[in-house]
């Protein structure tokens, strides 16, 4: 999901890991083409047959046997997944040393009512699976974010919670000074070229549209704050400008019905959904980044993602539900209301080098945080992991 697993192989490797990426059913946008302009993940990457090749509602969880998992996983110290992977080793017979989750795999997957399977086929037994693997791994790396801490008390976690936000932007690539060097090979590159060229003012927001049918609490983004605010914002202003969105996400088309009531088309650039790596680009040309508007999280992926490439962002962080959690934290510019949202626009005109100088620096706490020390901490779990100084008291 959202390359994460890719990403932290890359930098694994980098610190010289033997790490090999171990891919069973993603989506397309995914894969790890989508986040890298090079094909050397192909050296190190394998596709596995563990997903059923019917729909779950057969009543089938695997049409692989516990035997061929294990013989998948056997040359493999160390275990890190996400997504469906706790499942799949829970069933093997194995415990993930480290299950780095990036959201419904954890406050949805393992609490699943409505699964339309017979009692005690695979399938209905698959969120029990989820639980189960969850609470066995060694490690669970999930940083603190307040809206979500409830969710744990569900769990009966038997290894350590890591208050570490993974390494998930690899930014040995993707950063403000790098990332020209990928221009050529872009398909976006010439549409944003032309976007930066024809306006005063680009303003940005890759975060799907989920706002009228947000699919759960935490998927609901607010993008309808964003466009109404420009729509207020562009109204008496003379300065040239677009606001870019993505095609992406369930309430695409009832964006689309808004910006047209608001009477903004002509204001309003969709990019098809895009590939991350597309999407660096895109950022990079950007002059203000709008991340979510819903819940207030301090850290995630469109976030980090503005963070690489030291663009000024705004978005739902409200900073005091963090003190404490880092020696410090970054300046935010927090908006979760279309007033509080246009302030930071009109601020934007007023003062562009305060906004930069602040990108800068987020910047600057964003590698030492986000980026530094976690690999550090994860390079930790893992050597702990292969020496397994207190598994069997664990487990045993």
């Amino acid at each position: 999901m959202n390359s994460n697993m890719f990403t932290i192989v890359r930098f694994l490797r980098d610190k010289g890991f033997d790490a090999h990426l171990l891919l069973v059913n993603e989506d397309e946008h995914f894969l790890p083409e989508a986040d890298s302009f090079n094909d050397d993940y192909k050296n190190f990457t394998h596709q596995l047959n563990w997903w059923p090749k019917k729909p779950f509602a057969d009543g089938r969880f695997t049409d692989v046997t516990k035997k061929q998992i294990k013989n998948d996983l056997k040359e493999y110290n160390i275990l890190i997944g996400c997504g469906y992977a706790p499942a799949f080793i829970e069933y093997a017979g194995r415990k993930l040393d480290l299950f780095v989750p990036y959201g419904s795999d954890f406050y949805e997957v393992p609490f699943m009512k409505y699964w339309p399977a017979k009692k005690n086929t695979i399938n209905n037994l698959y969120p029990r699976l989820q639980k189960k693997g969850i609470e066995r791994a060694l490690n669970v790396v999930f940083d603190y974010t307040k809206e979500q801490e409830t969710v744990f008390k569900k769990f009966d976690l038997r290894g350590k919670r890591q208050f570490v936000f993974p390494p998930v932007f690899y930014t040995k690539d993707f950063n403000k000074k790098n990332i020209s060097s990928y221009y050529t090979k872009s398909v976006l590159y010439p549409i944003m070229k032309n976007l930066r060229e024809e306006n005063q003012l680009l303003i940005f927001q890759h975060s799907r549209q989920s706002w009228e049918n947000p699919q759960d609490e935490f998927s609901n983004k607010r993008n309808d704050i964003l466009i109404k605010t420009f729509a207020t914002f562009i109204k008496n202003k003379k300065i040239k400008s677009k606001l870019i969105l993505l095609e992406y996400g369930n309430d695409v088309d009832a964006s689309k019905k808004l910006i047209k009531t608001l009477d903004i088309n002509d204001n309003v650039f969709w990019l098809p959904k895009s590939n991350r790596k597309e999407l660096f680009v895109a950022i990079s040309f950007c002059d203000i980044g709008v991340a979510e508007l819903g819940i207030s999280f301090l850290m995630y992926g469109t976030v980090g993602e503005f963070m690489a490439m030291e663009v000024p962002f705004i978005h739902n962080c409200k900073i005091s539900d963090y003190e404490g959690k880092y020696p410090s934290l970054y300046e935010n510019n927090h908006a979760d209301s279309e007033d509080s949202l246009l302030k930071h626009f009109e601020a934007y005109l007023s003062d562009k080098n305060q906004y930069k100088q602040r990108a800068a620096e987020t910047y600057r706490w964003f590698m030492q945080y986000i980026i530094n020390e976690p690999l550090e901490k994860i390079m930790v779990m893992i050597e702990e992991s292969y020496q397994k100084p207190w598994y069997k008291k664990i487990f045993n």
